[in-house]
């Protein structure tokens, strides 16, 4: 866990606002922050409170996702981020695209957002 500035914390999340982003409840988030502390990092403002970056929202959100919709134990999730990191190691995601260039992981990714979004607003995705 880092320690962060007040002053710098406006680009960061408090628990509350991450539990009203991911509905994920607070005292998951802690367990959680506790039982992933090598994928799921905070930060601490000089008065000791909880921020957690967009990227460690993100991290919450794919765990929320696959203990709910996949149904994982927290090992499950476990292994599975294990095995995301390792191939993302092995894999990277290119650094920038060139203009005029159409990349087929963005178009994945696209794809995969779109889903997303579709399943948390209607409870579908594009191909139902």
């Amino acid at each position: 866990m880092s320690h962060v500035a007040d002053n710098q914390a406006e680009r960061l999340f408090t628990i509350g606002q991450v539990t009203a982003l991911t509905g994920v409840g607070r005292s998951t988030l802690r367990h959680w922050e506790r039982e992933f502390h090598e994928f799921l990092d905070s930060v601490r403002t000089d008065g000791n409170q909880r921020r957690f970056t967009p990227d460690a929202v993100d991290r919450i959100e794919r765990i929320r996702e696959l203990v709910e919709d996949h149904g994982l134990t927290l090992r499950g999730v476990k292994k599975r981020l294990d095995t995301l990191q390792e191939s993302e190691k092995e894999n990277p995601l290119p650094q920038k695209v060139e203009s005029g260039e159409t990349s087929e992981q963005f178009k994945i990714l696209a794809d995969l957002m779109s889903d997303h979004i579709m399943k948390r607003l209607f409870g579908t995705n594009r191909n139902n």
